[in-house]
């Protein structure tokens, strides 16, 4: 019974800096994204790349579960560092703002990869806790994601900084999923012996 509760503690604590970090890296990622299209075309256009960014970021979410299903458990961890990887040198194209298009199209790529990392998140979020208070625990988790993401906004005045925040940001939450995935095997197999 002790070890269940020490479980379920470590279960909770995780999915809260999951969610948590993973809402900061989303906030932060279109923050820097909108505020460097800005700088390079007009209103419009930055309004439609914002929603170009914000619709590929739900086809993120939907392929996640064919990610998950199709990919061997063996590979998963692999793919989780693959995209990471891909998804700070996105960060630091977008941060550069070359041209429009460079821009447009690493904010793309980073909201489609963002998307399958939220899915990951919020998967393992609902696998992971079963209890009625997983509301307010989310709730919990995307208010401290949001206040990371207003002190990061105040604070970080320069755009390589606010990039190399958000890159290590999201190489942390790369390992929390991946630690994650772990407690939540391990408490499947310990629920079915």
């Amino acid at each position: 019974m002790e070890r269940r509760k020490t479980q379920a503690m470590a279960s909770h604590s995780a999915i809260f800096l999951l969610l948590s970090i993973f809402t900061f890296v989303f906030l932060g990622s279109e923050y820097l994204y909108v505020n460097m299209v800005s700088r390079i075309v007009e209103e419009s256009q930055t309004v439609i790349a914002q929603n170009y960014a914000l619709g590929v970021n739900a086809l993120g979410f939907l392929i996640y579960p064919l990610i998950n299903r199709s990919v061997r458990e063996r590979n998963k961890t692999i793919l989780i560092f693959s995209l990471s990887f891909l998804s700070i040198i996105c960060i630091f194209l977008i941060q550069q703002h070359i041209s429009f298009s460079v821009t447009l199209a690493a904010g793309v790529v980073l909201f489609l990869l963002l998307g399958v990392f939220g899915g990951s998140v919020h998967y393992l979020a609902a696998c992971t806790i079963r209890t009625e208070r997983i509301a307010g625990l989310v709730g919990i988790s995307y208010a401290a994601g949001i206040l990371l993401q207003y002190a990061n906004n105040n604070l970080v005045n320069i755009e390589i900084a606010e990039a190399a925040v958000l890159s290590v940001s999201l190489a942390v939450l790369s390992v929390l999923i991946m630690r994650t995935r772990r407690i939540h095997k391990e408490a499947l197999a310990s629920d079915e012996t």
